[in-house]
């Protein structure tokens, strides 16, 4: 941009030089080119430069070494020219935060595409901060109103930790609170303050008593996953890896748990993959896309799994 209002502003000096030296018509055509390219620029770049659009586009998971991009890409509104864009792009992730000039050409549909940084995991936010319009010759450029954002969570890769993990044994069922249905039942007397919907009619009446099915689920916070905080992109690769592999390993042998990271009171409940890539991003990026349990510190487990990276 300044290259060119340089070489321009020279050129009407040469012009203005040569117009009192050499006062003869190509003089005086060479001085009035120069003066008319300022608002000449102005009107035919205007229209474009005011009619671009900056869009800001990346994966929302990707694995850790995986390859992928993300693409700031240039649309408008109309069919009529621009000359270049410059932005400042804000990259954040877990380790650090820095800035990045970003030039590419005004065309609709142009593309600028940078490759995602995934030799650690963690979450990488990318943020049009500011973008300029340039014009054509390069005279003069106008803001882009833009504020664009796009976050990448990059998933562990499963560890497997050292040694075994002992599968956690069955709990003992317990009477599901205020009723319902449940695939696991309990067959007992009658009781005043029962629901009469839920009798069991054939064995009363070869009982000749009121059979009640009670229906029976297993305890709250019965498996938890302990995983401890880290110190480090590489303690963090191990631990957040270590906890992928044991939940997955749950989650294939249908043992829905729960997940505590650090010393925080606060456990999420992991019946799905989907909740573990949440629990994962809240660790990463402190925010949570989904729902939370609160567990109290006196709650009690029947299987323990702790975590860390020795």
């Amino acid at each position: 941009m300044w290259t060119h209002r340089i070489i321009y502003f020279l050129i009407l000096v040469l012009a203005a030089v040569f117009f009192v030296m050499y006062p003869h018509w190509f003089a005086w055509y060479f001085l009035i080119f120069s003066l008319i390219v300022f608002p000449f620029d102005i009107i035919i770049s205007l229209p474009g430069m005011i009619t671009r659009r900056v869009a800001l586009s990346a994966p929302y998971t990707m694995e850790q070494g995986e390859t992928g991009d993300f693409v700031i890409s240039v649309g408008a509104s109309g069919r009529f020219p621009s000359g270049y864009l410059k932005m400042r792009l804000s990259i954040r992730d877990n380790d650090r935060a820095r800035k990045q000039r970003v030039k590419c050409t005004g065309a609709a549909g142009s593309k600028v595409v940078s490759a995602i940084d995934t030799t650690h995991c963690g979450v990488i936010s990318y943020t049009l901060k500011r973008c300029w319009a340039a014009s054509i010759i390069g005279l003069f450029s106008i803001p882009v109103p833009v504020r664009r954002s796009a976050t990448v969570l990059i998933l562990p890769s499963p560890v497997k930790p050292p040694g075994s993990v002992d599968v956690p044994l069955a709990v003992v069922l317990r009477p599901k609170p205020g009723g319902g249905f449940s695939e696991e039942h309990d067959l007992r007397p009658f009781r005043e303050g029962d629901q009469m919907k839920y009798v069991h009619w054939k064995l009363s009446a070869k009982h000749d008593s009121l059979i009640y099915r009670e229906a029976l689920s297993p305890p709250p916070q019965s498996r938890l996953i302990h995983a401890s905080r880290w110190k480090g992109a590489h303690a963090r690769d191990v631990i957040l890896g270590r906890l992928r592999w044991v939940s997955g390993y749950l989650l294939e042998k249908d043992l829905p748990h729960f997940v505590k990271i650090g010393d925080s009171l606060r456990v999420e409940e992991i019946s799905r993959p989907d909740d573990l890539v949440n629990c994962i991003y809240h660790a990463l990026d402190n925010s949570f896309r989904g729902a939370r349990i609160s567990v109290p510190a006196s709650s009690r487990f029947s299987w323990v799994y702790e975590i860390d990276a020795r």
